[in-house]
């Protein structure tokens, strides 16, 4: 006849509390880098969507990063140079880039999503690690 395994104890409950918390922290910093990189995303679709409905007389403003902006008049604006990952830069007419640029953030929307779904699931284990830690003091 086999032996039921033994309960863990108090001090390893607590040990795989702390190591959930962790886990946790470490999703919301993601979450937050999710969040930043969607909102340059969105910064660059408006640009570029000012930079493809301006006239030549117009003054627009140009996010460059940083909180600070160009103001500038453009005109003719044929190519938009895009990093697509590691370095590489393609120069793509400024349909194509805004499309690239929504494909991106449709990517980081469900990545981030993901991520909120394993939040969710990580609070909830760290709850029920809690309660227990909370049965076991009382109990003592």
């Amino acid at each position: 006849m086999s032996q039921s395994p033994a309960s863990p104890t108090p001090e390893q409950v607590y040990a795989q509390y702390q190591s959930v918390v962790e886990q946790i922290q470490i999703l919301e910093n993601q979450i937050n880098n999710i969040n930043s990189v969607i909102g340059e995303l969105e910064m660059s679709l408006s640009t570029i969507s000012s930079i493809k409905t301006n006239n030549a007389d117009e003054e627009i403003i140009i996010p460059i990063g940083g909180m600070i902006s160009l103001k500038a008049k453009l005109s003719g604006i044929k190519e938009i140079l895009v990093n697509v990952g590691s370095g590489v830069i393609v120069p793509l007419d400024p349909d194509s880039a805004i499309k690239r640029i929504i494909d991106r953030k449709d990517e980081m929307n469900e990545y981030r999503d993901k991520l909120s779904e394993d939040h969710i699931k990580l609070s909830e284990i760290a709850k029920n690690l809690q309660n227990h830690l909370n049965q076991v003091s009382r109990a003592q």
